[in-house]
Parts: structure tokens; C-alpha cells; sequence
């Protein structure tokens, strides 16, 4: 029983690493602009590890990013800021595709 309840938790966690790639392509545009954006990963001691739209990964040195943007955090990288309106409509997405997957279970 263990095994599968183990087997069950890694399929979930597996769509939820899906679903986020999916998002990614949902970005709002402005017409005219280009959005150029990442996705902060995680720290490793001074540098920001962001995976971009396009699936690369980068390392940005911390103190280039501003003082409140931590992990999770959508980073428009043509100014280097939190888009805290992207950050939230992502997060809201995912939490959406959580909620639906776990009671479809």
C-alpha cells in the first residue's frame, strides 16, 4: 500500500512539474513588446538561479535582482524587476490545477 501511495504522490508531483511549463506560455502580452521573462529557481550563495521561458537555465548574481524577490518570483529580465501581476496569475494557475487534480483523485 505504501509503494503505491508513494507511486501516486510522484504521477502528482510529476503533472504539477507539467503544468508549470504549460503556464509558462501563457504570458500576457502588450502588443508591441516583447516579454522576456524567468522564473527564479532557487539561491545558491550570490546568484539567483532563473529558468527562463524558453527552458534554459541562468545564473544572475543576486544583488542585481531587487531586495524582495525570492524564490518562485516571475523576473521580467529586460528590467531585471518582480512582474508581481505575472507572479500572481501564475501562482493562482497552478494552485487552480492543484486543487482540480486533487479532487478528481
Amino acid at each position: 500500500m505504501t509503494a503505491i501511495k508513494s507511486l501516486s504522490q510522484s504521477f502528482i508531483f510529476i503533472y504539477m512539474i507539467h503544468a508549470v511549463f504549460d503556464l509558462r506560455k501563457q504570458c500576457h502580452h502588450v502588443p508591441g513588446r516583447v516579454y522576456m521573462y524567468g522564473v527564479i529557481d532557487r539561491f545558491e550563495g550570490e546568484f539567483a538561479v532563473i529558468e527562463k521561458d524558453d527552458k534554459k537555465v541562468m545564473n544572475i548574481k543576486r544583488i542585481l535582482l531587487p531586495e524582495n524577490a525570492g524564490e518562485g518570483d516571475v523576473i521580467d529580465l529586460e528590467s531585471m524587476t518582480v512582474d508581481e501581476k505575472e507572479t500572481l496569475r501564475r501562482k493562482e494557475n497552478i494552485q487552480k490545477l492543484a486543487e482540480k487534480m486533487f479532487r478528481d483523485e
